[in-house]
């Protein structure tokens, strides 16, 4: 999740200013707020598109804790024999753990694609006003 949402961060950045500084290593926190910033800052996105971008990164951010103890922490059994996610926090020498089921994660993974779906879209439609809609021309095969 974090590379879409830093290649949408960076694409705005890079389309706002050139010569603004990369975002590649931000923590995905980091990343989302920095995003919302720049697309504040960027005359072409409006209100509407601005509103469905915030919408977006409100999932982010929603599903990236279950999402970060998934896929950054460690796997166990609980006491009673079910599965939990257990990661630590940068900074902190506290564990946090996360009771999963089965059923949890099929739909952290669906909401997952959705998301990035969405952004990809977003990405697009943005490309769009940038540089006008994709044009693919056929190829005409060597005879």
């Amino acid at each position: 999740m974090e590379i879409t949402v830093e290649a949408l961060t960076g694409h705005l950045l890079a389309s706002h200013d050139p010569q603004a500084s990369g975002v590649q290593g931000q923590l995905l926190s980091s990343l989302v707020r920095t995003c919302r910033e720049t697309a504040r800052q960027v005359p072409r996105v409006d209100d509407a598109q601005r509103d469905s971008l915030d919408k977006l990164l409100d999932r982010v951010t929603a599903v990236s804790q279950l999402r970060n103890a998934c896929v950054h922490g460690g796997w166990a059994r609980d006491l009673d024999g079910s599965l939990i996610a257990v990661r630590g926090k940068r900074g902190q020498s506290d564990l946090v753990s996360h009771a999963v089921s089965a059923d949890q994660l099929v739909e952290m993974i669906g909401e997952i694609r959705d998301i990035y779906d969405g952004l990809m879209g977003w990405l697009d439609r943005d490309l769009d006003v940038i540089h006008g809609p994709l044009q693919v021309q056929s190829v005409a095969e060597p005879q």
